[in-house]
């Protein structure tokens, strides 16, 4: 603390204190160098174009826009609108909590195994899973729209395909906030 504010002489005499003999030069000096050693050169934003930093800064900046064009957020928002236009049988708010729900657990599954199948895995096999399932859910407004009789035997689909999608979020979802290493 007293080298970080420049006390050096201070710093000195808490050391012969501790140490019991005034021979503490060199562990004053390597305490100084680990103290001032960060301070000595800034950084600076041209320091983020070096080829070491740029590609983690892109693979950063892509994945967080990836998260954030995922969709998510409208589904969340326009779900009981979407399950009252696929005319399910359920009320549409209870499959809104059904969502909800499965959003919830997910996330915690999703804590537990994220170190265990790695970040990469659980990336490419969510974005994977929730393409797959938001194209199920398209599939059937597709059919609904063209053969209402049709989509009547499968109206239960919606709501599982939405669930497969917000379980799917919910393992990729937090990799990108949890990528510190990069």
């Amino acid at each position: 603390f007293l080298l970080s504010k420049g006390r050096y002489d201070e710093a000195r005499s808490v050391l012969e204190f501790l140490y019991g003999h005034p021979y503490v030069e060199n562990e004053l000096h390597r305490i100084r160098q680990s103290v001032e050693g960060p301070y000595r050169k800034k950084a600076t934003a041209s320091d983020l174009l070096q080829p070491v930093n740029l590609k983690p800064l892109l693979i950063s900046i892509f994945l967080q826009c990836a998260r954030q064009l995922t969709g998510v957020k409208a589904i969340i928002y326009y779900s009981v609108t979407v399950f009252q236009a696929a005319n399910t049988q359920l009320n549409s708010f209870v499959e809104n909590i059904i969502i909800g729900v499965v959003l919830v657990v997910s996330t915690g599954i999703s804590a537990l195994v994220v170190d265990h199948f790695g970040r990469r895995c659980l990336l490419i096999t969510s974005g994977t899973i929730m393409a797959v399932s938001i194209s199920i859910l398209g599939a059937y407004f597709y059919v609904l729209l063209t053969n209402k009789t049709d989509a009547s035997a499968i109206s239960f689909l919606p709501l599982p395909s939405l669930c497969i999608y917000m379980f799917a979020y919910a393992l990729g979802a937090p990799i990108p906030w949890l990528m510190s290493e990069l």
